[in-house]
C-alpha cells in the first residue's frame, strides 16, 4: 500500500479549502423518516455493523446506510473531541476483530467514516459529524478524505453531502416554543477540492440562537483498482474555524480496512 503523502495531501487540500472562497447553501424543509432509531441500529447490528460504531454516527448518517441495503460493514474510524482538554481521541474497527476499547466516551464533536463493501467491485464511505455542544463560531469547516489513489477511484457523480440543524421555534398561534428536528441547511452534490487520492468538502454550520444541535453527513463511492488482497488505509481531517480564515479545532484519525480481491 502507498502511505508516504497521503495524509500530507489530506492537510494540503484543507488548507487550500480554508483559504478559498465560500460556496452557497439554502435551508430546505425536513424530510421525515418513518423507522425509530433503535430499529434501525437493530437491522444495521444484523449486516455486520457494531453497535459503537452506529452510536458514534447521527441518525441520518446511518439512514443513508440503512436504505442503501446492499452495504456490509467493512470498518470505521471514530474521532470525539473534548472541549475542556482540548484534546480528541481515534479509534479504528474493522469487521470481524474485536473492538479493543472500553465504550467510547461522550464528546462535544464527533466524527466518524464508516466504510462499507458495495459487491465485489466497489466500497462506500459514509461521514458523519455531529456537533454535541454547539461551537460559538460557525462558519464553513472543511472535511477531508484519503485513500490510496493507486488502490481506489473516487467514482464520478456519487459524492455527496448534506448539512442539518435542530432549533427551537415559537408557535406564531400558542405561542409555545418546540424543537424542530433534522432540517437541512445545505445539501450539495459537488465538492469543494479533489484529487486521485482524495476529496475535501465543506460542512456548512448553521448561525442563529436558536440552535440545538448540529451534524451532517456525507458519503462516496470508490471503486477498486487492484485484484490484489489485503489492508489499505483512509484518512480523515476535520478542521473546525474558530476566526472566519483561522482553524480552532483539527481533528484527524487514521483506520485500517479490508481490500478483497476478485
Amino acid at each position: 500500500m502507498r502511505t508516504h503523502g497521503i495524509l500530507s495531501v489530506v492537510m494540503a487540500l484543507v488548507l487550500v479549502v480554508m483559504c478559498s472562497g465560500s460556496v452557497s447553501y439554502a435551508d430546505i424543509s425536513p424530510a421525515p423518516c418513518s423507522m425509530s432509531e433503535e430499529d434501525m441500529d437493530a437491522a444495521l447490528v444484523t449486516r455486520g455493523y457494531p453497535q459503537a460504531v452506529l452510536d458514534a454516527m447521527n441518525p441520518k448518517a446511518k439512514e443513508s446506510i440503512y436504505y442503501n441495503s446492499g452495504l456490509t460493514f467493512n470498518a470505521a474510524c471514530i474521532i470525539v473531541y473534548d472541549e475542556e482538554t482540548g484534546r480528541s481521541q481515534d479509534y479504528a474497527i474493522q469487521a470481524g476483530q474485536p473492538i479493543p476499547y472500553g465504550q467510547i466516551p461522550a464528546s462535544d464533536l464527533g466524527l466518524a467514516w464508516v466504510i462499507s463493501n458495495d459487491g465485489e467491485d466497489y466500497l462506500n464511505v459514509q461521514v458523519s459529524y455531529e456537533w454535541h455542544s454547539t461551537p460559538v463560531f460557525r462558519f464553513q469547516d472543511p472535511i477531508a478524505l484519503s485513500w490510496d489513489g493507486s488502490e481506489f477511484a473516487m467514482v464520478d457523480d456519487t459524492f455527496e453531502k448534506t448539512d442539518y440543524y435542530d432549533d427551537y421555534r415559537i408557535d406564531s398561534v400558542t405561542g409555545e416554543t418546540a424543537l424542530s428536528s433534522e432540517n437541512i441547511h445545505s445539501r450539495e452534490t459537488g465538492y469543494a477540492q479533489g484529487s486521485d487520492d482524495g476529496v475535501v468538502w465543506y460542512a456548512d454550520l448553521k448561525g442563529g440562537l436558536s440552535i440545538a444541535n448540529l451534524y451532517g453527513e456525507a458519503s462516496v463511492t470508490l471503486e477498486k483498482l487492484t485484484l490484489a488482497s489485503g489492508t489499505s488505509q483512509m484518512y480523515g481531517v476535520y478542521a473546525h474555524s474558530a476566526l472566519p480564515m483561522g482553524a480552532g479545532i483539527v481533528l484527524q484519525g487514521s483506520g485500517a480496512f479490508t481490500v478483497t480481491g476478485n
